[in-house]
């Protein structure tokens, strides 16, 4: 007996096939699967081909027709609900990417990570990694750097990389990479080094035209009995100069605290501390290349100095008011005048030493001074952080960037003068903003239970990459595990990505 189905029974066999495929295409899109998604596709059709053709001949009653059409709509609307989110998803976990590379294992989660953008080069430390380096424009992997490791490292504004090994008893071995890694020179030090620009102990204090300067210094010992000694080493390894200073002027500039996401290159002048007398000393600003006398300024009890390539910027009191000047090569080239002193806990003075290219920042307690390292002009502010962080408002060089739950606004620096506006999709987790550039972290409003854990809004990022001074979003991607992913911003509208989870790294953003 031939096996048939009436019209009904029919509708009904299709009907159950084509919840089949509903549920095919739901976990397709879920897993993913693609080959399962067209599979549960295909289980469907004959439903939607069969109350195509019973409306066309009208052989069926309104009912079936009406319940076959509404299973129609409810897949049709399960799949959408499903499908939109998921590609959503998809696409933004691309968008933007300029390239991604991969590393030979991957960072350790125990530290945070620091990045130096040099000219075409982009040099990534881990906690318990060497330095290694990229190239900007491919992110071809240049080299590693052995010696060069956390608090044991620093880069030269030319690229090339210093590391050392110390141990208890104040010896080591200092290796000088040029920035291609090819090691040019080892030797062994003796000395506990100095309190250097990257706020930690440092036999590397300063770097010039591919040569080193050496500290040999006692930390914060006002006797004379060991001076700081200044050594200069060229790129074969030879001493090529030696001073001696009372002791070490220490570098308040936090912002080169290393793993503090984006680190500059080591500053090419050393500073000195000459005692005058038990209750006056002067600082000695000394050029890394030759070692001679740059200039002398006296030292105020309350002062701070940080140093940025060539240029020496020591913020004190005096008078009753507070200052910041800048000196290069030696010379006076900044200098504010009637600024107020911030208030301390318990006196007023300058306020925390910070430093970005091209402003000044004086903190205490959310408020601030900020000053033109070109011209010394200065204004005041309030509720600020520097470079990176959660807090509503962040520095950059020459912006500040305000935020109020999902809204990004960008002042001058210097003026106070809006540059824009933004709104930012999902709730802001973090924004860095560094190198003209603006990297924000936020969590995406995307909730679908047909997707896998990974992809709920508890750990996915919404990472976009910004031109600080205009605006300008640039990339826009979602990071499936956000909880393990770092960032710094490396230049206008530039991003570097790394991975905790998957050993690799990925720059996104405009070129």
């Amino acid at each position: 007996m031939k096996f048939q189905l009436v019209p009904r029974g029919r509708a009904i066999f299709l009907g159950i096939l084509a919840l089949v495929g509903l549920g095919a295409v739901g976990w397709a899109i879920a897993v993913p699967r693609p080959v399962l998604y067209v599979v549960g596709l295909l289980l469907c059709a004959p439903l939607v081909i069969l109350a195509v053709a019973e409306l066309v001949r009208r052989r069926t009653s309104r009912r079936l027709v009406l319940w076959s059409a509404g299973l129609l709509v409810a897949v049709v609307v399960l799949v959408v609900a499903i499908a939109i989110p998921r590609a959503a998803l998809d696409g933004q976990s691309r968008s933007g990417v300029k390239w991604s590379a991969s590393l030979d294992d991957r960072l350790s989660h125990t530290g945070g990570i620091s990045v130096w953008a040099i000219g075409d080069r982009i040099y990534l430390l881990g906690a318990e990694q060497p330095l290694r380096s990229y190239e900007k424009s491919t992110g071809r992997f240049v080299a590693s750097y052995p010696a060069a490791r956390y608090k044991t490292t620093a880069v030269a504004a030319d690229g090339s990389v210093v590391g050392w090994s110390a141990s208890a008893d104040n010896q080591g071995t200092v290796t000088y990479y040029s920035r291609d890694g090819q090691e040019l020179w080892a030797k062994s030090f003796k000395g506990r080094g100095a309190i250097g620009s990257l706020d930690y102990f440092t036999p590397v204090v300063a770097a010039s035209d591919g040569l080193v300067v050496l500290a040999d210094c006692q930390f914060r010992e006002l006797s004379e009995a060991k001076p700081c000694t200044w050594t200069g080493v060229d790129k074969t390894g030879k001493t090529v100069w030696t001073q001696q200073d009372h002791r070490a002027a220490e570098n308040t500039a936090g912002r080169t605290v290393i793993f503090r996401r984006t680190v500059p290159a080591l500053p090419s002048v050393v500073v000195g501390l000459r005692q005058l007398d038990a209750d006056r000393n002067e600082y000695v600003i000394r050029s890394a290349v030759d070692g001679r006398e740059l200039n002398r300024y006296a030292v105020q009890p309350l002062s701070a100095l940080g140093l940025q390539g060539d240029l020496t910027v020591i913020a004190e009191k005096v008078n009753g008011n507070c200052q910041v000047l800048g000196f290069r090569d030696g010379k006076q080239a900044v200098a504010t005048t009637g600024m107020p002193c911030l208030q301390g806990m318990h006196t007023t003075y300058p306020g925390s030493l910070r430093l970005t290219p091209d402003r000044a920042y004086l903190l205490e307690g959310g408020n601030a001074r900020t000053v033109s390292l070109k011209d010394g002009s200065w204004r005041s502010i309030g509720g600020l952080t520097i470079s990176t962080g959660d807090e509503p408002a962040v520095a950059g060089s020459d912006e500040i960037v305000y935020r109020s739950g999902g809204t990004l606004t960008a002042v001058d620096a210097g003026s106070g003068d809006k540059l824009w506006k933004k709104d930012v999709p999902g709730k802001i987790v973090d924004m860095y903003v560094d190198n003209g550039g603006l990297l924000v972290f936020s969590r995406p409003n995307v909730h679908n239970p047909f997707l896998s854990h990974a992809d709920q809004d508890e750990n996915a990022l919404q990472v976009t990459s910004w031109v600080s001074r205009t605006g300008k979003q640039t990339a826009s991607l979602l990071v499936r595990n956000g909880d393990a992913t770092r960032g710094a911003s490396i230049g206008p509208g530039q991003s570097f990505l790394v991975a905790y989870d998957v050993p690799g790294v990925r720059l996104v953003g405009a070129d």
